[in-house]
């Protein structure tokens, strides 16, 4: 695996701060040079094997190349959390596939969209389930994350930073869903909603 670079240990001092004395045991950075844009395809990641997205423990950063990652149908996708990264991305766009059946669940570490030099849109076509609490999944500048599958679970989910999410599907989970900065954007499928608060930014 990669070493730990340091916006990965910000967000590991933010989500688990006992976890910073030492590197992240399952981390792994996306550089999309393999034949196919699959997840379980090993020159797609730099440390040139295909980490297991099912352990549960795997901090997934997209950075360095490639527009499409997608996971193979069927798959139980269980990460950490996902970092995406678009300053050395080489284009302005990166869309998320699943195959028939797949699904995907975040844990402690969440979402994190880092500030970026110039306008990055990112796809998100993966079904995502949170974990076993509330989440903060953090939008940064210049960044704008398209959520084009459904957001499940009961866990209350805050959305912050200077981005811009969209949600592009209705929402398939009773929790919370807040906004403390940044914008949210709700299509028309979120209409009749009542759990959204708005604390700060603002919501469409």
């Amino acid at each position: 695996m990669t070493s730990l670079p340091l916006f990965a240990v910000l967000l590991l001092a933010v989500a688990a701060p006992f976890a910073v004395a030492k590197p992240y045991e399952n981390f792994d950075t996306w550089c999309g040079g393999g034949a196919d844009n699959l997840t379980s395809t090993d020159e797609n990641w730099e440390s040139g094997c295909a980490p297991d997205v099912t352990a549960d423990d795997l901090l997934a950063v997209f950075a360095t190349g490639g527009s499409v990652a997608e996971l193979p149908a069927g798959t139980a996708a269980a990460f950490a959390g996902v970092v995406l990264d678009g300053a050395n991305l080489g284009g302005n766009h990166f869309e998320f596939t699943a195959g028939s059946g797949a699904t995907v669940r975040f844990g402690a570490c969440a979402l994190t969209a880092v500030d970026a030099p110039s306008a990055i849109t990112w796809k998100m076509g993966w079904p995502i389930t949170l974990g076993d609490s509330a989440q903060t999944w953090t939008i940064g500048r210049n960044n704008t994350v398209e959520f084009n599958a459904t957001i499940g679970g009961e866990q209350d989910l805050v959305f912050a930073g200077s981005g811009t999410a969209k949600l592009k599907m209705g929402s398939a989970r009773s929790g919370t869903l807040k906004v403390t900065s940044g914008t949210l954007w709700l299509d028309a499928s979120w209409a009749n909603c009542t759990n959204v608060v708005v604390a700060g930014g603002s919501s469409r």
